[in-house]
């Protein structure tokens, strides 16, 4: 065993390792060895185990600790995913698993000391989707919070003294361009086949456009009561999907009425949940060589012993097949006024709906079947109605932008950004202004009261 003298100072100790050959004859294996600082280091010859071992003391005095120089990328990598996938959300455990399969897997020998700042930035900047094409700034950033979060807890395990992932490494969004030549840190942006390049161009709907929307979808009171709902709150996909009639609260408001008006009703919605499609993972045990598992089955879904692939702890309902419900993105709790006009929509809805179509997971929109309606559906069914309103490009245009119209109309109608922060439920009035989309007039009369200021009527060219 190495041996440390009394003046503290290590050297190198010869090992030998006998090994019988199969023609019976005795091999010997002679290598050097020694422990600096709890570590092990090793070499075929006393001059480089010596070599090393001043490496070793030399990294303990200048960090305080030696380098981990056998733990490799690839591997820490992989346990620090199964901790922390414990705490991500569903959608983050996808995301996560494609970035560390796809990109990271390139880099899985590397060592994890021996990773450098220089070469984050080019794992990073050499990114590439899986048709060849450039990664998108969104894809870029998400690579980068993995690698910051892996090399942070290699620091706190301490394998290594410092992180490489430096803000250096940060990919940063870059100008459009012009006639739409859009950039990332890798250049233009090709488009992608597999549509993983670029961004969405999200923008609010005009007026107008809203309300052909509004009016397109009025002919079909179990489809069109969807879309009003989503014009008119402004609420993300899920948390429409997965509204439930408790959260509902729906009352007639006479003094709102007319006599030619007829009733009308009012209300408010409390978003508690979203509905989520959630993945299984087998329960069982792990996979053998052969890749089959101790269930007998390939599926997750078919193991008896299936597990939801969700954090620990993870408040959710189970509605049917793959369909939960599951907290919403934002604090539970926020109330979306129901104004007159979908109030009374939705009344009209809920009494035509009720008892004629099954509902037995409570949902406010449902298939005709009493089914979850699918992510996949919805947007099918909207873009079908932006097609019959006749709204421009409507094959690029998303429902989200409904949620950029209502912030944006409401910021047009003078409603106060903190209001408009709790309506829509984002996190800063800062977010709200980012989903804000400004008209053209309105910028050309905020920029008329310059010459109102400096009274440019009065001044005459005499040129």
């Amino acid at each position: 065993m190495p041996r440390i003298r009394k003046t503290g100072a290590v050297y190198p100790i010869r090992h030998e390792q006998r090994k019988t050959l199969k023609d019976g004859t005795v091999k010997t294996y002679v290598n050097w060895q020694a422990k600096v600082d709890g570590r092990w280091v090793s070499a075929k010859t006393y001059k480089e185990c010596d070599r090393k071992i001043a490496e070793a003391i030399k990294e303990k005095t200048e960090w305080g600790m030696g380098v981990d120089r056998t733990t490799r990328l690839g591997e820490y990598a992989e346990r620090w995913f199964e901790l922390k996938r414990r705490d991500l959300k569903p959608n983050s455990i996808g995301n996560y698993a494609s970035l560390i399969s796809v990109h990271l897997s390139k880099y899985a020998n590397e060592k994890l000391g021996e990773v450098t700042a220089s070469a984050v930035q080019r794992m990073i900047a050499n990114m590439r989707n899986l048709d060849g094409t450039p990664c998108s700034y969104n894809r870029q950033l998400g690579f980068y919070n993995v690698l910051n979060q892996i090399f942070k807890a290699a620091v706190a395990d301490r394998l290594i003294p410092t992180s490489p992932v430096t803000s250096a490494a940060r990919p940063k969004r870059r100008d459009a361009g012009l006639a739409g030549d859009r950039r990332t840190i890798n250049g233009p942006v090709v488009v992608s086949t597999d549509r993983r390049s670029g961004t969405q161009d999200r923008k609010a709907f005009t007026v107008k456009q809203m309300q052909d929307m509004l009016e397109a979808s009025s002919d079909d009171l179990f489809m069109g009561a969807r879309q009003w709902w989503r014009l008119l709150t402004g609420m993300r996909q899920g948390e429409i999907l997965g509204a439930t009639l408790d959260d509902l609260d729906l009352w007639r408001d006479k003094t709102l009425e007319t006599p030619d008006s007829g009733e009308i009703w009012i209300g408010t919605y409390t978003v508690n949940w979203k509905l989520e499609s959630l993945d299984k993972e087998h329960g069982c045990g792990e996979p053998g060589r052969n890749g089959r598992y101790p269930c007998g089955f390939k599926r997750p879904s078919s193991c008896p012993r299936y597990r939801w692939k969700v954090p620990d702890g993870y408040d959710m309902i189970h509605l049917c097949k793959g369909y939960a419900l599951t907290p919403p993105k934002s604090a539970r709790g926020k109330v979306v006024p129901i104004i007159p006009q979908l109030g009374t929509v939705m009344h009209r809805y809920l009494e035509a709906t009720d008892g004629s179509i099954p509902n037995p997971y409570n949902l406010i929109f449902r298939t005709r079947e009493g089914l979850p309606i699918s992510a996949f559906d919805d947007r099918a069914g909207f873009r079908d109605l932006m097609r019959r309103a006749g709204i421009p490009d409507y094959e690029n245009r998303y429902g989200h932008e409904c949620r950029n119209s209502v912030v944006s109309l409401l910021f047009h109608m003078k409603v106060d950004a903190g209001i408009i922060q709790r309506i829509v439920g984002h996190s800063s009035v800062e977010m709200s202004e980012h989903y804000r989309t400004v008209p053209i007039e309105d910028l050309m009369r905020g920029m008329e009261t310059i010459g109102d200021g400096l009274d440019l009527k009065q001044i005459e060219w005499k040129a």
